[in-house]
């Protein structure tokens, strides 16, 4: 179709023939390309999605893994995907990201939006761990436990629904706060909306990491200050023609599907 293609500097070694791409780093692959193409699984497409800046971009995330739960593109329905996609008749979900940025005396150390969930939990040894997030600044959900996951719709299928967190709909626009094994039967998950200002402070003498989106964990210090907010460009991730969320649920994580008994 005359188009020009990018290609990643890391990518292009599982190439034979890269002489009709353009080589360039990841970050700019996302920021210059109308169509990113992912061949993986899920982590390949967290991993690139982080760069977004623009709403231009649209995303076809292909299989190539296990679970496959975000990349729903099959290996054999990339070619047809494509098509649509050129056509203008392919569809297209809008799945809201968040943010988060980390503050240490009050000077900005790590910023990044996620798609995912981010998790803030206590370091190997450490015993449980006190945790207050604050909502406008004002003390809203304390937990007592091994941490606190902040997820995003799409992201709460993942970590968060082990952890005892509700499904949500990828279209609605919010945020779920999931307690990590709250030393508590009350503390429950909460969903708020997705443009609601929340943040955590770090308390004393505690050995805590934070990962965003599966990324390795960043170490966290007394006073740092952790805050989650809106992120204002969605992902547009190109849906597949064969399956739906609420089958990829059933398919992929057994939802819905009723309990066996074993007559004989």
């Amino acid at each position: 179709h005359n188009c020009n293609v990018l290609i990643d500097d890391e990518s292009v070694k599982e190439f034979s023939n890269p002489n009709n791409f353009q080589i360039v780093p990841i970050n700019e692959v996302v920021e210059k390309s109308d169509l990113v193409i992912t061949l993986g699984g899920d982590g390949t497409l967290l991993r690139v999605v982080r760069y977004i800046n623009s709403e231009k971009n649209k995303f076809i995330a292909v299989n190539f893994g296990r679970l496959g739960f975000l990349t729903e593109i099959s290996e054999d329905e990339l070619l047809d995907c494509l098509e649509s996609v050129q056509n203008g008749t392919a569809k297209c979900d809008a799945r809201n990201m968040l943010q988060v940025t980390i503050y240490r005396h009050d000077e900005e150390i790590f910023s990044s939006p996620f798609l995912n969930d981010v998790f803030i939990q206590k370091g190997a040894g450490e015993q449980l761990i006190d945790l207050v997030v604050r909502l406008k600044d004002e003390p809203f959900l304390s937990t007592r436990g091994d941490g606190v996951i902040f997820a995003t719709p799409t992201g709460s299928t993942a970590y968060s629904l082990s952890a005892g967190g509700s499904i949500v709909h990828p279209e609605l626009k919010a945020v779920l706060i999931t307690p990590i094994c709250p030393h508590s039967l009350t503390s429950r998950p909460v969903v708020l909306p997705a443009d609601s200002p929340l943040s955590v402070i770090v308390p004393n003498k505690k050995d805590l990491v934070i990962v965003v989106d599966g990324r390795s964990p960043v170490l966290l210090a007394y006073g740092d200050v952790i805050k989650i907010n809106s992120y204002p460009i969605p992902l547009h991730l190109i849906q597949s023609a064969n399956e739906g969320y609420f089958s990829i649920l059933r398919h992929k994580l057994n939802w819905g599907a009723p309990n066996l008994v074993n007559e004989s």
